[in-house]
């Protein structure tokens, strides 16, 4: 048996999952890069109580390799050996752990990871998928605890972070005088569709987990991973790659990577770049090449046996801001092999932003550098070991490249991915034009760009536009958008190869727990297995439906209520195991937990017409309310040529004409109206951007101003607040702070200058916002949370509520048998993705504009909701509305946001707000628990994933 001490192995894993970005798929590889090798092991592997002879057995002894090391007490208190291979059935696994105190309470499985525990992550190479049709996934996690002194191991599966039924494994194990010895076997058809005998190549990662009765309630325990990585799960492009192999000669290319793991940054901020080559010692010399990412050599450097640090100079001199290093080793005067790194440097960039004069720049240009300032807040992000970004270095260095192009009326760089050729639509500047592509990293989670054009600072129009692997995949994202949608004639669009228009809801996600079988039924399609939409019998029994089904816990009333729709349509009552016979069915009841793992609810609560198209991989969905200006949109996008004045101009008089005409008035008005979004979220909670790259979004989208809510955390928003007046920025943003209280609600609090306690009652939570003049806003109503239902369905008034986020259904009713003040309704994106234009925004009429202006507004009702994607543009105080459509008929609206915005620029520093900028949050102050009657704890462990 070889037996590697993983410390120095740690290197080599994690230089095998960072030379992965160009692999090809399974066999037909032309090149492929270093990969750790999975040697082959006999079949009868699980019945000895030894690991394999010719397993690769990984040690983990020592306190570097470990979290929390401060509280470890050698190797007998925890360490691992950990061996790996495959035979015929599958992937095998020897987990042999010494731990002087073997720990697992946990009731829920889903706990078990709180405690002594081995979690097994693997995932697919990139770009591809494991499973099959029905569940597809990038990643599986399995968690096992140790054996109990009968052998009895207990497990928990996820499935790209989200629950799903068990995976076919086969393990055993026992409990040893010093520890404990778990065996694995992974089946290769747990990979469903993914044929990984043939294909050869995976990636992993594991956590073993230590916690001892001493450690009381800290969390997490002490652990050990490849490659040193505190968050497995977080990234899988970061996890290393690994070969099946037959032999150490069947690897095709383990270069010297399984020898040698030179260390570089994986991102250069300064104008010298710092390297440690660690020459092995079997290496007589090496040299380095630097090229950038077209393959040309910028740069060569001799390496010897004595050389400790290289010294890259004048990084900032270079034009790419992508880079490779290639090391080349030589021993006995002949080339041994290459090592090659990647990373990326904005010394550059900081340069080419800090030499801009922000007061001679023309507006939208102006808008386009705050972007680009943004996309360096990406690159530094992707380039923070942990980051839920990690996966998206080549992405964001990519985007990078792109907007400096256009910035610096460059043609876009030939390699670049289809996705950035949308950005020639803004090529010159001469209009108002928002691209953003979203900065999501998580597993699973599908990329987007938005695509949103204002006028002055009012969304006129916006499409969401996605890349796609092939045309096959293209279609199966058709299917899924318009799973609970209904058809009616498309019109003809030039450029487009498919062309659906139709009626339906968009989306928001929930949880299982605001299901309210009493008032709510589950509209489920066949073409989105998995999944349910959540609806009115009102609104469910205006769809086109197949079938019905009753679950055991419908109560009678509802149960009734379908029934007899049932019986007027001549519909079958079918059990919950038949849906998929079926193209829609209804459900009365709580749908079967995990066959059914997504909960989603209108995001507006009214349904309106979409436009979707597409164009090879490509797929544009747009709203369809407006036909001519849907039309004209998408078929500008297609078009693929740079926006002119006059046609957005265009735009914005197709959308005015369609609204309700305004009064003289209202021309006045429409110069005092500022738009912002009231609820973002930044990586101060579970959002993907930091401020400082958000705020830089928000301009070009047409934002007056931005305010940050993290989760029950203001800290994010105050610092950067700061960071603005350090830098002499005067663009708007505001504290808010958003009270998760998950399953009741989520309450948005802004503006404010210091966080809520949010310990207490609800009523509690309303005095504090009272004192702080701030409003107290419902967050995504009947999601994550129902505790406002029984006034929702009845009089919203009596919440004591100053606004409500998007959902507008009931408004109308509201205003016409309330009792009291209707809260207003507020426009959000709710963004974790870091950008906008896309859903919606809130519109605020005020003379002078201040946090204390932007609440007084909203708590006297001087407030509306835009959406570009609702069959009326504006929802919410009608004055508001008839002052939209005067600004968007208005040919000065666009120079009034620019002055606004040039003035707030006036003495801008943005390498100062660049430098100041946290990528990794510094901790703050821990809070005391909730009580439990107005948090219910276990529930939200429950429903929020790790």
């Amino acid at each position: 048996m070889k037996v590697l001490h993983i410390f120095p192995l740690l290197l080599l894993l994690l230089n095998a999952a960072a030379q992965t970005d160009d692999l090809e798929k399974g066999q037909n590889m032309k090149h492929t890069s270093a990969a750790v090798t999975c040697l082959r092991v006999p079949n009868d592997y699980l019945t000895h109580r030894c690991p394999p002879e010719n397993g690769e057995t990984l040690v983990f002894d020592t306190a570097k390799q470990l979290t929390a090391a401060g509280a470890w007490c050698g190797e007998t208190d925890f360490s691992l050996h950990f061996t790996f291979g495959w035979n015929g059935q599958g992937l095998c696994f020897f987990f042999d752990v010494k731990d002087s105190d073997v720990v697992n309470e946990k009731e829920k499985n889903v706990d078990l990871w709180m405690q002594d525990s081995v979690e097994l992550f693997l995932a697919a190479p990139k770009g591809r998928q494991f499973g099959n049709d029905m569940l597809a996934f990038e990643r599986l996690q399995l968690i096992l605890s140790p054996p109990d002194p009968a052998g009895k191991i207990r497990s928990f599966t996820l499935y790209d972070s989200a629950y799903g039924p068990d995976i076919p494994f086969r393990a055993s194990g026992e409990r040893t005088d010093d520890g404990y010895r778990i065996r694995l076997l992974i089946p290769h058809h747990a990979f469903g569709n993914y044929d990984l005998p043939r294909e050869k190549l995976f990636r992993m990662q594991i956590s073993c987990n230590d916690y001892d009765r001493r450690d009381g309630d800290v969390l997490p325990p002490r652990k050990v991973t490849l490659g040193h990585a505190v968050q497995p799960s977080a990234s899988a492009e970061d996890y290393p790659l690994f070969r099946l192999c037959r032999d150490q000669a069947d690897n095709p290319n383990p270069s010297l990577a399984t020898r040698w793991s030179p260390q570089l940054p994986r991102l250069s901020e300064g104008d010298t770049l710092r390297i440690r080559p660690e020459l092995p010692e079997f290496l007589d010399r090496a040299h380095l090449s630097i090229q950038d990412l077209s393959g040309q050599e910028v740069q060569r450097i001799e390496i010897f046996p004595t050389t400790e640090v290289l010294e890259v100079k004048h990084i900032s001199k270079l034009d790419s801001v992508g880079l490779r290093f290639l090391f080349t080793g030589y021993a006995g005067g002949h080339a041994r092999g290459t090592v090659e790194r990647s990373g990326v440097q904005i010394a550059g960039l900081l340069r080419k932003i800090g030499a801009v004069r922000w007061s001679e720049l023309s507006p939208w240009r102006t808008a386009e550098y705050l972007k680009l300032i943004s996309a360096i807040e990406f690159l530094r992000l992707a380039a923070t070991p942990g980051s839920l970004n990690s996966n998206r270095l080549a992405d964001a260095t990519d985007e990078c490249e792109a907007r400096l192009a256009i910035l610096e009326d460059r043609p876009l760089p030939s390699d670049l991915p289809e996705k950035y050729r949308c950005l020639e639509l803004q090529r010159n500047f001469s209009a108002q034009l928002n691209i953003a592509f979203s900065r999501g990293g998580r597993p699973n989670e599908r990329i987007f760009s938005a695509i949103s054009l204002p006028w002055g600072n009012l969304p006129c129009i916006n499409a969401e536009r996605y890349s796609c692997d092939s045309v096959t995949e293209a279609e199966k994202l058709i299917e899924e958008l318009t799973a609970y949608c209904t058809a009616f004639p498309a019109p003809e669009i030039a450029g487009a190869e498919r062309v659906y228009a139709g009626r339906g809801h968009l989306l928001s996600d929930g949880l299982r727990s605001d299901m309210e079988p009493a008032r709510l039924l589950s509209f489920y399609a066949s073409s989105r297995p998995r999944h349910v939409f959540r609806m009115t019998p009102e609104e469910a029994f205006h769809h086109p439906v197949d079938a019905v089904i009753v679950m055991p816990d419908a109560p009678e009333s509802m149960k009734k209520q379908l029934l007899d729709f049932a019986s007027k349509r001549g519909l079958p009552l079918i059990p919950f195991a038949e849906k998929n016979r079926f193209r829609h069915s209804l459900i009365a009841g709580t749908p079967d937990y995990p066959e059914i793992a997504w909960f989603w609810h209108s995001r507006n609560g009214v349904p309106n017409d979409f436009l979707i198209v597409r164009r090879s991989t490509e797929v544009i969905r747009c709203g369809f309310d407006n036909r001519e200006l849907g039309k004209c949109f998408i078929e500008f996008i297609l078009a693929g040529k740079p926006l002119t004045r006059e046609t957005a101009a265009h735009f914005a008089q197709l959308r005015g004409a369609a609204m309700p005409q305004p009064r003289p008035e209202d021309t006045v008005a429409a110069s005092k109206l500022r738009t912002g979004d009231v609820h973002t979220h930044t990586i101060f909670s579970d959002g993907q951007s930091t401020p400082a790259g958000l705020l830089a979004e928000a301009p070009a989208a047409g934002l007056d101003f931005l305010v940050i809510s993290d989760h029950d955390e203001v800290t994010g928003a105050l610092r950067l607040q700061q960071n603005l007046r350090q830098s002499r920025c005067g663009l708007w943003v505001f504290a808010g702070q958003e009270i998760t209280m998950t399953p009741r609600y989520h309450l948005n609090v802004y503006p404010i200058s210091h966080r809520i306690d949010d310990r207490f009652s609800w009523k509690s939570i309303r005095k504090q916002a009272d004192v702080a003049g701030a409003v107290v806003q419902l967050n995504h109503p009947m999601t994550y949370g129902t505790g406002f239902s029984e006034l929702w369905y009845g009089d919203i008034s009596r919440a004591g509520l100053d606004a409500i986020e998007r959902r507008t259904e009931y408004l109308e009713k509201w205003r016409r048998t309330a009792d009291g003040k209707v809260p207003a309704v507020t426009g959000s994106t709710d963004t974790h993705q870091g950008i906008f234009g896309y859903y919606s925004a809130t519109v605020v009429l005020t003379d002078n504009f201040s946090s204390e202006a932007l609440a007084e507004a909203i708590r006297a009702g001087r407030a509306a909701m835009i959406d570009p994607f609702l069959p009326e543009l504006a929802c919410g105080d009608p004055v508001i509305c008839r002052a939209v459509t005067a600004a968007l008929l208005d040919p000065a609206s666009p120079e009034r946001f620019a002055s606004r915005l040039k003035a707030a620029l006036k003495n801008f520093d943005a390498i100062g707000l660049i430098r100041n900028s946290e990528t990794i949050p510094a901790p703050y102050p821990p809070t005391s628990p909730r009580p439990q009657e107005s948090f219910n704890l276990e529930e939200r462990n429950n429903m929020k994933l790790r």
